[in-house]
Order: C-alpha cells, then structure tokens, then sequence
C-alpha cells in the first residue's frame, strides 16, 4: 500500500469519527434543518465513493491473485473430492450388502428348526480412520400429501404479487418512506 493511500485511510478515518459524532447530535425537525443534512448526506455518499475508489485499487490486485490460486486449488481438489465421495459410495454400498445379509441369515436362522439366533452376528466393517455412522434420510415421495403446515410461503412471489395489486389473504401492502442519496 502506498504512503498516499494510508494517508488518504487516515483522513478518511479521523473524518468519520467526527461526522458520526456530529450525525448523532443533529436534529431534523424544520426545513431548513432538513436541507441541512441532505448536504451532509450527499457529502457522506460522495465520500463512501471515494473511499470504495481507493479500496478497490488496493483490493483488486488482490482479489485477481486470490482468484488465480483459488481456480488452481480448486481444480486439483475437485479430482481428489470426486475419489472421495465415489470411495465412501462403494464403502457405504459394502457396508449396507453386509447388514442386509446379516438380516437375511436372521431371518433364516428364525424360521429354521433350530432357531438358532446365535450363529448369526453382524459386525460392521472397521478399518482405521474410518466411521461408518447411519443417518435418517428424508425423501418426500408424493409433495400432494404433504400438510400445508409444512409448506414455507415465498416471499419473494408473495410480495411481487401484492405489489402489482393481487389481493392476497394475511398479506398488506404499506409504503414506507427511504431516502436515496447521489454523490456531487
């Protein structure tokens, strides 16, 4: 960073602590005083520019560089991602033929004159530095059936709705006053 650039950070911080402060203690509560701080705020807006314009010099050369290693990066882990995800599958695939058959021979086992349960065992397959763990896994297989209670509304269509005058049951349309501010 260039001793130009840190001094123009240092005005730009010492500048904001006093315009926040002076901010905080304003009042508007007559016309004069209104047009008073629209020139503060387009003073600040022209200001917040400036200071992107000197981030953006200091952070683009960065950003292309963090770029470049991230696609190097990315590129390499994706192959290493690829074998990993297609490993636990066959691994996964061992583990779940290992358990259906133990369900099978108990179920022989059950139905055999002997009934006898303990020749059958089941022991998952162990291999260091790797869990084989069980999770519920929810598949919805008809959305019809699904109660409206878990249904989520979208906003989003909702509000773009109710915006173009479609009367929506639960849903108002109130306007709220928000100032925009240019830079000089």
């Amino acid at each position: 960073m260039s001793h130009e650039s840190t001094q123009a950070i240092a005005k730009y911080d010492a500048e904001g602590r006093d315009v926040l402060g002076m901010v905080q203690l304003m009042v508007v509560d007559t016309v004069e005083r209104y047009e008073a701080a629209a020139d503060v705020l387009v003073d600040i807006k022209t200001i917040r520019k400036e200071i992107k314009t000197e981030k953006d010099a200091i952070v683009k050369p960065l950003r292309a560089s963090l770029e470049a290693t991230n696609e190097l990066f990315d590129r390499i882990d994706s192959r290493y991602e690829q074998a990993e995800a297609e490993l636990k599958r066959r691994l996964a695939q061992y583990a779940d033929a290992a358990k259906a058959e133990e369900v099978r021979l108990l179920a022989e086992a059950a139905t055999s004159e002997t009934h006898d349960l303990a020749l059958v065992s089941y022991a998952a397959p162990v291999a260091p530095g790797v869990q084989t763990r069980t999770k519920k896994v929810v598949h919805i297989f008809n959305e019809g059936l699904v109660p409206d209670e878990y249904w989520v509304v979208d906003e989003k269509a909702v509000g773009k709705a109710a915006r173009a005058g479609v009367i929506i049951p639960g849903v108002e349309v109130k306007e709220e006053t928000i100032i925009a501010a240019g830079t000089r």
